[in-house]
């Protein structure tokens, strides 16, 4: 009788292909329907890798074939299938049901040995599958195989409170910065933009969080009543978006050649094309923002509302941070107050904060529901089988684990230069001397400079041309300082949005207070259990390729598949 080996394959985020994704989220919103027919968006896919009759089951079948000659073999492979949406809370979601599609496979087929196969993370999701008692019962589950996969441990920053403190703040600071943007674009006459950021931010909420949620929510009177009225907001942010849009495009192109030349006709009519491009293209954004928010039967979050929540936030924050650049290099003085602003926020937020906590404690309650998130790894596990993971370098595990060690890295870099800085407590002899040799030297600049200027003479001049001259030195010390500090906060804020990009936005909601580690092995008591295996013989062909996400792909990592089952089959 033949020696049944079942397989079961279980694809990383956007898995069923990134078409197929988008055009489910687009079918649920009829206005936005016609864009997934007219893209034709997933109707011509090729075979996926964990699909029947796939490249990647073929050769992993032909090559096992070939390792078990001797024995007579049965070889299956099922795929399990998950929503793919790149978000803690979904591949929690797989990992139960998997968790559940595992448990029925092996009582089902006990005498069969059972592989998992994974692939991205889609190896996270069989890691949490089966930790946490996991009981094979009659069955045996040989062995968990996954490829390029960035292993998540998320915890909690118990040990940080300047961290806790940044997380519990952070809705002051959104709330701060959002009133002083609107007080500046209306004052400063950027009313276009106001209302462009207006509708296009209250558009997303509405659009991917407030309407499903109603929807979902018990039919009733005044349910309907606040559906009703929140759909007459989208329409009127839909409007927003596109009036915003087209007058504040139209104006950003300025006319300045001859009114009767070709191009004076041509620059006429260019602020109204892409006045129009930019309006249509933000209307087209919220309404595949209300196709996203639609979710389906079993309410789960579609992919493309991760994306568009993605793009929504990036778009806004870019926005804002631009135009935040050019007010600090504006004479306009509402401009540059709002800078100054900018500048002594996180004092204003501690004042602020020290006020709300009275009226608003819920605030700074937020640091106990991080604990409540059902994904955070609080121990190490026991995996019920051995693990190899394959990584080759350069794949799409290296840019979750670099991002999350630099995201690391940066802030704990600039914690360690503070905390030596407050450790000090005798400035060596030297130092004062140097510092104020220094002082004086650059008091007397500022006499000889009042002195040969021939303002004034008299000790009071010179006193007045010393004090001023180190208020610039010092002004300067502390705009060095600031530079260094923002250059730091900059890199923590790009390496936040690849990891976001690479183990979904939900990060950037709960940072700093969650520690993102990405790692190319999961955390278990039994280690012994756990290989990380590098295919060198694949880098040949990697490289031709080109490729730095498909290594299911790759002939040579098929061969090496179907050894290590050939190994651990009994």
């Amino acid at each position: 009788m033949a020696k049944p080996i079942v397989l079961h394959l279980v694809h990383g985020t956007w898995g069923r292909g990134l078409g197929r994704h988008i055009r489910e989220g687009l079918d649920n919103f009829p206005m936005t329907r016609m864009i997934g027919s007219w893209l034709r968006l997933g109707e011509q896919q090729d075979t996926l890798w964990h699909e029947q009759n796939s490249d990647f089951q073929k050769g992993v079948a032909k090559a096992m074939v070939g390792l078990l000659s001797d024995k007579e073999v049965e070889i299956t492979f099922r795929s399990f299938s998950w929503s793919g949406s790149n978000s803690f809370h979904a591949r929690q979601k797989a990992a139960k049901q998997f968790r559940g599609y595992l448990l029925d496979a092996l009582t089902t087929e006990p005498e069969a040995d059972h592989f998992v196969v994974a692939h991205s993370h889609g190896g996270n999701v069989a890691v949490a599958a089966v930790i946490e008692g996991f009981d094979v019962g009659v069955g045996r589950l040989a062995g968990i195989i996954t490829l390029a996969t960035p292993f998540l441990s998320l915890g909690v920053e118990e040990h940080s409170t300047l961290k806790m403190l940044t997380y519990a703040m952070l809705p002051v600071w959104i709330a701060l910065v959002a009133g002083a943007l609107v007080i500046t674009l209306l004052f400063s006459g950027y009313t276009y933009l106001l209302c462009w950021l207006t509708s296009m931010a209250v558009g997303l909420y509405g659009s991917i969080f407030l309407c499903p949620r109603l929807a979902r929510e018990n039919s009733t009177d005044s349910n309907r009543f606040l559906l009703s009225v929140t759909y007459l907001l989208l329409i009127v942010c839909w409007a927003g978006v596109y009036w915003g849009g087209f007058h504040g495009a139209k104006g950003w192109v300025a006319v300045s050649h001859s009114a009767d030349s070709i191009f004076g006709v041509w620059e006429r009519l260019s602020p109204w094309f892409l006045g129009n491009l930019v309006g249509l293209l933000s209307l087209l954004f919220l309404l595949v923002a209300r196709a996203a928010g639609v979710h389906d039967k079993k309410h789960n979050h579609l992919v493309l509302a991760d994306s568009v929540m993605d793009i929504g936030v990036l778009l806004l924050t870019v926005v804002v941070g631009v135009f935040s650049f050019e007010a600090a290099r504006s004479t306009n003085q509402i401009l540059s107050w709002y800078v100054v602003f900018l500048i002594f926020l996180p004092f204003v937020s501690l004042f602020a904060a020290v006020s709300l906590e009275k009226y608003f404690p819920l605030i700074f309650k937020r640091g106990e529901a991080i604990w409540r998130l059902d994904f955070l790894s609080r121990d190490l596990h026991c995996l019920p089988c051995p693990l190899i993971a394959f990584r080759l370098p350069g794949d799409e595990a290296a840019l979750a684990i670099g991002a999350a060690q630099v995201m690391r890295a940066v802030p704990s870099f600039f914690s360690r230069v503070v905390s030596r800085i407050a450790e000090i407590e005798h400035v060596p002899r030297g130092i004062v001397a140097a510092i104020v040799a220094l002082a004086i030297t650059v008091f007397l600049s500022g006499v000889v400079a009042v002195q040969a200027s021939g303002i004034g003479s008299g000790w009071l001049f010179w006193l007045i041309g010393g004090v001023i001259s180190l208020g610039g030195i010092g002004l300067l010390l502390f705009a060095v300082a600031m530079m260094l500090a923002t250059g730091l906060v900059a890199v923590s804020l790009i390496s936040f949005l690849f990891l976001a990009l690479a183990v979904g936005p939900g990060v950037l909601r709960w940072m700093p207070a969650i520690r993102v580690d990405c790692e190319p092995l999961p955390r278990c008591r039994n280690v012994n259990a756990c290989r990380l295996s590098i295919p060198w013989e694949a880098m040949v062909e990697y490289k031709d390729k080109g490729m730095r996400h498909g290594l299911y792909e790759l002939h040579s990592v098929q061969e090496v598949v179907a050894g290590e089952v050939a190994k651990m089959c009994r």
